[in-house]
């Protein structure tokens, strides 16, 4: 009888207590990790999209885009991520999330 090869355990080799994120206690310093990440995820979104723009607009052009997307945009997605709750709000079409998540943090 033929069985499926047993897949690799991909779990990491390490005790559950060091697999917990690590959280402040201060809600100062929660709201300054908020800010932190936010701003990791703004420059790996401008990193992702220079991947596929720059070489067509050229260096003059992307850095005149760049210049334009933090004044008008990056103010307002780094707030996105400092909310006290962020919520899921669902797919692009406009369908309400189907799971009504939501992650909380307190302050």
């Amino acid at each position: 009888m033929w069985r499926p090869k047993p897949q690799h355990d991909r779990r990491p080799r390490v005790p559950r207590h060091r697999l917990c994120a690590y959280l402040p206690s201060h809600p100062t310093e929660l709201a300054q990790m908020a800010h932190k990440r936010a701003q990791q995820r703004w420059s790996a979104l401008l990193t992702r999209i220079a991947q596929h723009v720059c070489s067509a607009l050229g260096d003059d052009v992307w850095a005149v885009f760049v210049a334009h997307a933090k004044t008008t945009y990056k103010a307002a997605f780094v707030r996105t991520f400092c909310k006290p709750t962020l919520r899921c709000v669902g797919p692009p079409h406009g369908a309400p999330c189907p799971h009504a998540f939501r992650l909380g943090r307190k302050v």
